[in-house]
């Protein structure tokens, strides 16, 4: 009676443990999915620092060209006044 017991109390413990090692394999494969994924994060904030950088070169760009327009439209004002004067 007693190996009985036994017998179905080992028989138990090597289930669990067959279930505990299903489990390590799960956890190690979620744990390298996670390292994958955490490589493809590092990549986009890269690429967003990039985009970021690219956006503010052009953001210069642009404020030069509208300082330039409104030197422009300073000058064109500046002209109308002085034709106004003259006619």
């Amino acid at each position: 009676m007693e190996t009985q017991v036994l017998s179905q109390i080992l028989e138990q413990l090597n289930k669990l443990t067959t279930k505990v090692d299903n489990i390590d394999v799960k956890v190690d494969k979620l744990g390298l999915e996670f390292e994958e994924h955490k490589s493809d994060i590092k990549l986009v904030a890269e690429g967003h620092s990039i985009l970021n950088r690219k956006l503010d070169e052009q953001a210069e760009v642009l404020n030069g060209i509208d300082k330039r327009l409104q030197n422009v439209e300073n000058q064109v004002i500046s002209h109308e006044q002085k034709l106004r004067l003259i006619k």
